[in-house]
């Protein structure tokens, strides 16, 4: 069986971090990686890279995936920051994977780390 996983992009993404992760889950561990982002709307990275997304993030359930990343960005720290707290809880409550890479976790780390116990 293969594992699915999804990373979150937003705009603005930090692309070294993903980049890593989502060849290392694919070419090393088999694993097919998702490309999810608020709206499932297509982004464009610092380094001036653009994905095409997979999907809506708001979407993402423990169902259809394995684990739930999210990349550090830019937008963490403005006021335009997408609320993706339902989906992360919903990851954090089936007991599966979910991360957030730096600039997530400055934001919302306290408040994911409290609810995963």
């Amino acid at each position: 069986m293969t594992t699915r996983s999804a990373i979150v992009l937003t705009e603005g993404y930090a692309d070294w971090e993903c980049g890593l992760l989502m060849a290392t889950a694919r070419h090393a561990l088999g694993a097919e990686t998702l490309v999810l982002t608020p709206g499932g709307h297509d982004v464009t990275s610092l380094g001036d890279v653009c994905v095409r997304a997979s999907g809506k993030a708001e979407d993402a359930e423990p169902d259809d995936l394995d684990a739930l990343g999210l990349c550090g960005a830019t937008i963490w720290e403005s006021g335009d920051a997408p609320d993706l707290s339902a989906p992360v809880r919903r990851f954090v409550a089936a007991g599966l994977g979910s991360s957030g890479l730096v600039d997530y976790l400055d934001m919302y780390g306290n408040e994911h780390r409290a609810a995963a116990g």
